[in-house]
């Protein structure tokens, strides 16, 4: 009883956001887990799991928060954009030139956090200013378009064809298992506890499954022209399949 409540006390957030997806979804009849409907949000809001991700190490390695990050991503972005648009430059040397602006913000304020010991609140509220006043020095108050196509075709294609598709899956289940089992292989020479055995067995099967599953389906669509109904329960099943089990990997671990 005391692990069960443990675990729901660790897992709060993930419960509620089932919680939370398990609603929306019979209230708009399926739409919300459709896959279309999860692509779009994930291509929507990819840039923000990028920010999260650098803001996590912040967080981890000190408990402090970048505030001037939404304004490093303007800065980034509009000299990206004036380079491709209004100087005709190369998509990637302009990527290239873009990575390497931030790359001299991130070395700038470091300098003044880790050298000057200016708490990292301060710096980067500082930042958040002096890097979206910079922006609109470089775009000019303007906005740019349109644009390069090859650009957009950079964030808006897919993977060519369901036999990629099902390599890719395969690779990624291989990939997750042999991290598993390195994990353990680590934990046991450095003389750490390990997690539960059954637990990691339980979480490769099912994730393997999951995604042979996932792949079998969209070659089967493929092969047999499956109609937009068959397709729509199709998704909604195997979506229904992986938020079901999502808690049962959560609580195998200890």
């Amino acid at each position: 009883m005391s692990q069960v409540k443990e675990t729901l006390k660790k897992n709060t957030m993930v419960i509620a956001l089932i919680v939370v997806a398990v609603f929306f979804t019979f209230m708009t009849d399926g739409a919300l887990l459709l896959s279309s409907n999860i692509t779009n949000l994930i291509a929507q809001n990819g840039y923000v799991v990028i920010l999260a991700v650098g803001m996590l190490l912040c967080i981890l390695t000190g408990g402090n928060i970048d505030l001037s990050v939404g304004s490093i991503v303007c800065l980034v972005g509009a000299v990206v954009g004036k380079l491709m648009v209004n100087g005709g430059v190369n998509m990637w040397v302009a990527i290239g030139a873009g990575l390497l602006v931030g790359l001299l913000i991130g070395i700038w304020q470091a300098f003044w956090i880790a050298y000057v010991r200016i708490p990292p609140f301060i710096v980067t509220l500082a930042g958040m200013l002096l890097w979206r006043g910079l922006a609109l020095i470089v775009l000019d108050g303007l906005t740019i378009s349109p644009m390069p196509d090859s650009y957009i075709a950079l964030f808006n294609n897919y993977i060519p064809g369901y036999v990629t598709a099902l390599i890719a899956g395969v690779l990624i289940c291989a990939g997750f298992i042999a991290s598993v089992i390195w994990k353990r292989i680590k934990a046991k020479k450095n003389g750490y506890q390990q997690s539960n055995l059954y637990g990691d067995i339980a979480k490769c099967v099912i994730i393997t499954a999951v995604v042979c599953l996932h792949q079998t389906l969209q070659l089967q669509r493929s092969a047999n022209h499956l109609d937009s109904a068959c397709n729509y329960r199709s998704s909604i099943c195997l979506l229904y399949i992986e938020n079901c089990f999502r808690p049962l990997l959560l609580c195998s671990r200890r």
